[in-house]
């Protein structure tokens, strides 16, 4: 079995192994029902719920398990059979309510489990396979090539959102100039290689060129053209006027799809775990029968008394974990399974896992439950903690007032007995849930007796008696809404103060070269480490708040467990949100796609005398987008870089997070995937294929699309970036900030011939046809899997973002194609006076491509950085805005195979007045933030001009040594 047909199959085998585990899974859940039997009605409809779930995606497993094994006729016929039997006799719960059903339905579920667990173990393709070769630097067939096979030109754009999109700008109007020779730069370069805001434009120009007619294509997208100003005139393209309330409601439908997917899992966890406890007793005394549990909210002392078993339960599983891991090392060590040893690690991790899940749930949750209700009603450790867990709601209302009367009953008549001066009164204090009063026990404990205040009877309006300090305080007998708003209020503005966190963390940018102070540093890492961990641990609370309090709810009020209607309702808002939204529609992917296809896919009008829109419903598919050949100058093909999220490392690299991704052009119908040679061959397919593979009119592979992805930058998971948003990941996934798209993985991808469907509208049987297939993408669910899962290559849709979080230049994608020369734009937020993104752009390649990059003249690396003079004091600006670069391979470091000029956002010396007089006033420019994409026309026009001298400096170089590289130094 060769390497890509090794992934493959580790793929299928990853397909078959999610549901036969859900379904194992939810057995497990069941089997509490057959211990205590059927008692009432939500003890029927919760067997056929699970019951349901369960057999479903164990049949379900086995239909994934065809694609893996030619062993898997063994294990579906026990398997589908049991399913069918559990089926039948779910039926017959539901009509006969019959104990012998139970059984019945533990039976067959059993056989199933049994038969996926065997399979599980027998078709893991790793048991039969080597584990990938990892290729080492001296062995790149595939990337680095011999001098001789580096041939042409190429450009590369970077990303930096509309900063980086005016100025390649700028730079490729430059390189498209004619100087007299034909043809210019650009039209002879055989590839553009665009990322992120560098990718709006590469996209657009190549668009507009195969979009126009041949004798307006020189002068596209050129200095005073109507597309310049076409794209001037839309510089605030994210949120232009007019479009603020479908942004709004782009982002407020995901955030309200995230929360009714948040609200209904905890809803069902909080129903599961109230039935659970309410059939194992234990909370307010040992019983079998389904009673309220009064002591939570009668103001006394709540109590505990587990059943045993359930914690023997969950003990011995964890115990069976440890023995398993303790087999596996001694059988390891005295090597007594050979080659084939029986799976014990997963084993293990699989019980240990059980165990810790029946510990908390059994024995952890309702041990929270009536302790922190407790602590509560005593304010205890202290009041202030007291009333912020009563505001939380971790004693109920009822509890609260009762814990006050008693308090007040108790304390007024033990201050009476203890105090022998009466004469002038006794105070006393008291309280419950936080607060605290003082009043007079010879009032209201005369002789020692204090006066009964249960059931409210001070407070109360036809009271005749004296009134208590308390009764004026609690008269809503409970938390006021304004405490309440005043606690959501408080967490809301942590949330807040980490996003804006967030947006420094990510945008980058800033001119000052100053060093910071070390309040400033103490600061800065406060910002971004301490306060987004804060949050996340606050939001963890708050949703542990929320779990906690509608667990007790259940338990103090059984009939919430009961209603049929629950079993109406939730399968229909499933269904619903399964139907109606997947992961990409409820994210911000498809606004962002919109807005970019607005303002950047464009074409030049039949008249040739103006820009105009293409139609976005029209799709520019990518096998559809090679230049046509019929041109005088048919120009470069387009490569958009983008990246996928993946961290297997039998593959990727420590720490990276992600592969290189790409949408590219060609004659021969283009290409969509992986680019990284570590992975084995399969990882590139053919444009369309991958497309219809993806949805049958291909929506989400377009060059609009691809354009989209690229400039994802905004996104849970960002590749090399993942690891400093990791505390943000929730967040990012919670408010929707989520840009990135799910696409089939590439090694999944068909062989046999497969087209898009034709344009238009479909008929009524294609139309359903259609439905039914995007019913089954990337489901809603998938949200938290990029909020807290692990991303890798044997999953069967992988999650794509931005090209810069592997390499914002797009330099080392560039260097895939083995250029002779190699012109690179970068208007990355760099520190000021450094070269960050080529720091690492030149250490990817070397990783990658096993090529070394460095200066050909050490002192240009002075020149592009400016610094302070050490006589006056006073900045001196760089000398120039661009770098000569060779490229060698680690076999040959003498010999340079390609020429890399690299132009950079610098403002040099001899940047002009008009550059001069908007730095002036824009002291961030020529580095603004990256969160700013809202840019006005000096602002658009400062960038695309910055671009354009600083390549025309860079070009006049080659009028005084020879342009192509010398095949030896």
């Amino acid at each position: 079995m060769n390497d890509a047909a090794a992934l493959r199959s580790r793929i299928r085998y990853t397909e078959f192994k999610r549901p036969a585990l859900r379904g194992i899974a939810f057995f497990f859940l069941l089997l509490p029902v057959l211990v205590r039997g059927l008692e009432n009605g939500a003890d029927r409809w919760i067997v056929v719920a699970l019951g349901s779930v369960s057999a479903g995606n164990l049949a379900y497993a086995q239909w994934k398990l065809s694609r893996v094994t030619p062993l898997w006729p063994r294990f579906a016929i026990p398997s589908v059979g049991a399913c069918v039997v559990a089926f039948a006799a779910m039926v017959w719960v539901l009509c006969k309510h019959a104990e012998p059903a139970m059984w019945a339905i533990a039976g067959a579920l059993l056989v199933a489990a049994i038969a996926n667990i065997t399979a599980l173990t027998i078709a893991d393709p790793i048991r039969s396979m080597d584990q990938p070769a990892i290729s080492q630097p001296s062995a790149y067939p595939e990337s680095i090539g011999t001098p001789d096979e580096f041939e042409g030109d190429a450009i590369a754009c970077s990303g930096g959102g509309i900063r980086a999109a005016a100025f390649c700008l700028g730079g490729v109007q430059r390189l498209r100039t004619s100087t007299g020779q034909e043809p210019t730069y650009y039209d002879g370069s055989k590839r553009v290689f665009g990322v992120s805001g560098g990718g709006y434009i590469a996209a657009s120009l190549h668009l507009a060129r195969i979009n126009s007619r041949q004798e307006v294509q020189a002068n596209l997208f050129a200095p005073g053209s109507p597309e310049e100003e076409w794209l001037r005139r839309r510089s605030k393209y994210l949120l232009p006027s007019g479009s603020i309330v479908p942004g709004a409601l782009a982002l407020l439908y995901g955030i309200a799809v995230n929360v009714v997917l948040i609200g209904l899992t905890l809803f069902l966890a909080a129903w599961y775990a109230g039935w659970l406890h309410t059939r194992m007793g234990g909370v307010c005394g040992s019983s079998d029968e389904i009673t309220t549990a009064t002591c939570l909210v009668n103001g006394n002392v709540a109590g505990w008394n587990p059943d045993m078993w359930w914690v023997i339960g969950g003990l011995a599983l964890l115990g069976l974990g440890l023995a398993a891991f303790v087999a596996d090392k001694a059988l390891t060590k005295f090597r007594l399974l050979g080659s084939h040893p029986f799976p014990l690690p997963q084993l293990s991790r699989l019980l240990v896992a059980s165990g810790s899940v029946i510990g908390v749930v059994c024995v952890v949750m309702p041990w929270l439950i009536v302790n922190l209700s407790n602590a509560t009603i005593a304010n205890e450790p202290t009041k202030v903690v007291a009333k912020a867990m009563s505001t939380a709601g971790l004693a109920t209302p009822e509890a609260c007032r009762d814990a006050i009367e008693e308090s007040f009953e108790r304390e007024a008549a033990q201050s009476w007995l203890t105090t022998s001066d009466r004469s002038k009164g006794v105070t006393f204090t008291y309280g419950a849930c936080g607060d605290e009063w003082t009043d007079d026990s010879v009032v209201f404990a005369p002789k020692g007796s204090a006066i009964d205040a249960s059931d409210n009877a001070l407070c109360k309006t036809d009271a005749t008696g004296p009134r208590p300090a308390y009764c004026d305080d609690r008269e809503d007998e409970g938390i006021s809404a304004w405490e309440r708003f005043g606690a959501w209020l408080a967490a809301a503005g942590a949330l807040i103060a980490t996003a804006r966190g967030l947006a420094r963390g990510l945008a980058g940018g800033g001119a000052s070269s100053e060093k910071p102070s070390r309040l400033a540093k103490i600061f800065d890492a406060i910002v971004r480490t301490v306060l987004p961990w804060a949050a996340v641990v606050l939001l963890g609370l708050v949703v542990a708040v929320l779990l906690i309090t509608q667990v007790r709810d259940n338990l103090v009020d059984p009939d919430r467990l009961t209603p049929d209607a629950h079993w109406l309702w939730i399968p229909a808002l499933i269904a619903g949100i399964r139907l109606l939204t997947d992961a990409i529609q409820s994210s911000l992917h498809p606004y962002y796609r919109e807005r970019l296809s607005d303002t950047f896919l464009i074409r030049r009008s039949a008249t040739a005398t103006e820009a105009e829109a293409l139609p976005y419903t029209e799709p520019t598919h990518v096998h559809q987008s090679s230049p046509p050949k019929v041109f005088l100058q048919p120009g470069p093909e387009l490569t958009v870089c983008c990246v996928a999220n993946v961290s297997d490392r039998e593959y990727i690299p420590a720490a990276r997070g992600c592969a290189s991704f790409l949408f590219e052009t060609n004659a021969g119908g283009g290409r969509i995937g992986i680019s990284d040679a570590r992975l084995p061959r399969g990882r590139l397919q053919a444009a369309e294929r991958y497309s219809a593979e993806s949805d049958p009119q291909g929506v989400d592979t377009t060059i609009a699309a691809a354009m989209a992805t690229s400039g994802a930058a905004f996104s849970p998971l960002a590749g090399r970036q993942s690891g400093r948003l990791r505390p943000y990941r929730v967040l990012l996934a919670l408010v929707n900030a989520r840009l990135g798209v799910w696409l089939p993985n590439p090694y999944l991808v068909p062989d046999e011939v497969k087209s898009l469907a034709p344009d238009g509208k479909p008929g009524v049987g294609q139309g359903i046809k259609w439905a039914l297939i995007r019913t089954l993408r990337p489901g809603p669910f998938r949200i938290f899997k990029e909020a807290f899962g692990a991303l890798s290559i044997y999953d069967n849709r992988i999650y794509v973002t931005d090209g810069g979080h592997y390499d914002n230049t797009g330099m080392v994608e560039a260097l895939r194609v083995r250029p002779r020369r190699l012109v690179v734009l970068d208007a990355s937020a760099d520190r000021r006076d450094s070269l960050d993104a080529l720091g690492d752009a030149i250490v990817t390649a070397r990783m990658d491509l096993g090529l070394v990059i460095k200066p050909v003249h050490e002192e240009d690396v002075s020149r592009i950085k400016g610094h302070v003079d050490k006589d006056s004091g006073e900045y001196q600006a760089p000398e120039q805005g661009w770098i000569h670069l060779e490229a060698s391979t680690v076999d040959d470091p003498t010999t340079r195979v390609c020429d890399i000029y690299f132009v950079k956002n610098v403002l040099t010396k001899s940047a002009g007045i008009g550059l001069d007089g908007y730095a002036a006033d824009n002291p961030a420019f020529p580095i603004t933030a990256t969160a700013n994409q809202s840019y006005g026309e000096y602002d658009f026009e400062a960038y695309r001009l910055l671009g354009y001298s600083n390549t025309a400096d860079m070009m006049q170089s080659w009028d005084t040594a020879p342009p192509g590289p010398a095949l030896a130094v």
